[in-house]
């Protein structure tokens, strides 16, 4: 597998990862977690798969510009809710995103 080992136990297996999961209400009126945050004690090497839409939402582009720096410290999970055509006005939500 290219250097990589399996870890059994989930997510947060690995030592210095922690992880939380919420219903926000994102797949309606549920009980079940839609919305989750991992987090590593220290900077990771991060990767990413997206879409080959050609209609990719601002948040896409902004993770696709985040993701060249190849480290991040936490990652928000959510539950299917793309809101892909959300125009202009998405991409000028991205300052709220950067907070």
């Amino acid at each position: 597998m290219n250097g990589t080992k399996k870890v059994d136990g989930g997510v947060t297996a690995p030592k210095g990862f922690s992880a939380a999961g919420v219903h926000a209400g994102i797949k309606g009126k549920g009980t079940k977690p839609d919305v989750a945050l991992v987090l590593s004690k220290h900077q990771a090497v991060i990767a990413g798969t997206f879409t080959t839409n050609k209609i990719q939402g601002a948040h896409v582009k902004l993770c696709k510009q985040r993701l060249a720096a190849r480290k991040a410290r936490a990652i928000v999970v959510n539950s299917g809710c793309a809101n892909a055509c959300v125009g202009p006005h998405g991409w000028q939500m991205r300052s709220a995103w950067q907070q």
